[in-house]
């Protein structure tokens, strides 16, 4: 029961109206997602994110045909996650904060240190301010290059060990 009226309060908050004095109007641009990002030895940018894929699968079915069960392999097409992970060079991506204020090298390193959510731009232009009235002040807000038809994607998976 608790976990069906925590589910309807968030429900409710997160679907609540932007107050009056505070109309959110057209957004523009890509949504931004979640990641979490730390600076390696060298100064990199390391984020790590989630995402989600369609596996195609194949599983064996029973079938009746013409009153006969026969077994049959389909083929469906199943959604996992996979952690993706990318490396930014810290001077080819620009960082801001929530407010739109670009963020200098040193002080992006230092925030990073011990590892931190931030959001990342998927579409290489900062995100709306409409995304960003949702976070805390102090997150880190990159911006990411991309390249003809969207980010780079990254190196595929190593092959799963047997």
């Amino acid at each position: 029961m608790p976990h069906l009226l925590f589910a309807a309060v968030t429900a409710a908050l997160l679907a609540a109206p932007a107050p009056k004095d505070e109309p959110i109007g057209d957004v523009k641009g890509a949504e931004p997602k979640l990641a979490v990002a730390r600076v390696d030895d060298a100064g990199a940018i390391l984020m790590r994110s989630t995402v989600m894929v369609y596996v195609p699968v194949q599983k064996e079915v029973a079938v009746n045909v013409n009153g006969q069960i026969q077994k049959r392999v389909v083929t469906e097409t199943v959604a996992q996650t996979r952690t993706e992970e990318r490396k930014y060079d810290p001077k080819d991506t620009p960082v801001y904060d929530v407010k739109g204020e670009k963020v200098d090298a040193k002080a992006v390193a230092e925030r990073l240190k011990n590892g931190a959510v931030v959001v990342v731009s998927t579409d290489g232009q900062k995100p709306d301010p409409a995304f960003l009235k949702a976070l805390k002040e102090d997150t880190l807000v990159l911006v990411p290059a991309v390249g003809p038809g969207g980010p780079v994607p990254p190196p595929p998976p190593p092959p799963e060990k047997k």
